[in-house]
């Protein structure tokens, strides 16, 4: 384009330069407008996917998106991303330019700094010392729903879903579950829900979840408020990633470590002396010795 600037003097190449600025700015304001509609359509299409979820029966939602996909347009992945932003926004037509963008940002949580273990790879290994106090509090994993092949040597689980199976897409029911959720951007979400509601409907009898210590965001929050019992370990958890047994992967960030399920005094008595553990909403006091009486 910048080939075509004239020669033969500077005022007409002012006027040719002018003129592709404006062009550029008419076309910025013309994609704001049109971000302003899109959002307000996709806070609509949210609004109506989760009206559609709550005339279905339970069980039936995942089934519905899977034959629709092809009318949809989009699968239950993108499904939950709508219908999470229609939960936090409403629908409107005083939004602006900027608060359209925000909104457009975070709903395909664009918006989240890499810190821990974002930033697209998912093979964050869970280290075998981890997994053996896992495995001491529940008796074993039944259901490693988030998972690989390679991830199995370590974790033991009766039974895991692969990234090619989806384990959104499968049924979770299990005596015991473990998940090391996948942290790259838009996969964290959507796993926490799918765990929320499997437990929330009686199909998991105790669990385990390992992740990132993100309590600025709403899924940990999700997490803190239905587990039996937290601990959040004094150091970071030492992934392994890609499965690399001679790479120690120390995120930016700690790690919370929550409970599901009844074995709660077995649960603090394993991670007691390793970090500060929260039960039923109350801080578990460590043990420390007696501070001595100050002489009389």
């Amino acid at each position: 384009m910048l080939d075509s600037l004239p020669e033969a003097g500077l005022d007409e190449a002012a006027v040719v330069i002018g003129d592709l600025f404006r062009t550029a700015e008419s076309l910025r304001s013309e994609a704001k407008r049109c971000l302003v509609e899109a959002v307000g359509y996709y806070l609509l299409c949210g609004e109506a996917l989760k009206n559609q979820k709550l005339s279905l029966k339970h069980g039936e939602w995942l089934e519905w998106l899977q034959e629709k996909a092809a009318v949809l347009g989009f699968g239950d992945r993108t499904a939950r991303l709508l219908m999470r932003a229609a939960k936090k926004w409403k629908s409107t037509s005083d939004l602006t330019p900027d608060e359209a963008a925000v909104i457009n940002r975070e709903m395909w949580n664009n918006n989240r700094a890499d810190g821990g273990r974002g930033g697209g790879s998912t093979d964050w290994g869970t280290p075998p010392d981890e997994i053996g106090r896992i495995h001491k509090v529940m008796g074993g994993i039944g259901l490693d729903p988030c998972s690989s092949e390679k991830a199995q040597e370590t974790v033991k689980a009766k039974r895991y879903f692969s990234k090619a199976e989806d384990g959104l897409r499968q049924d979770w029911t299990a005596d015991s579950l473990f998940m090391n959720p996948p942290y790259a951007r838009g996969e964290m979400e959507p796993f926490v829900d799918k765990f929320l509601e499997e437990w929330l409907a009686g199909k998991i009898g105790q669990a385990t979840v390992l992740t990132d210590n993100r309590t600025e965001t709403d899924w940990w929050h999700k997490l803190a408020a239905h587990a039996a019992a937290f601990v959040l370990p004094k150091g970071r958890v030492k992934f392994k990633k890609d499965f690399n047994p001679d790479w120690n992967g120390q995120p930016h960030v700690g790690q919370t470590i929550f409970y599901f399920g009844s074995s709660v005094k077995r649960f603090v008595a394993v991670y007691q002396e390793l970090g500060i553990i929260c039960r039923g909403g109350k801080w578990v006091e460590e043990r420390r010795p007696a501070r001595p009486r100050l002489a009389a």
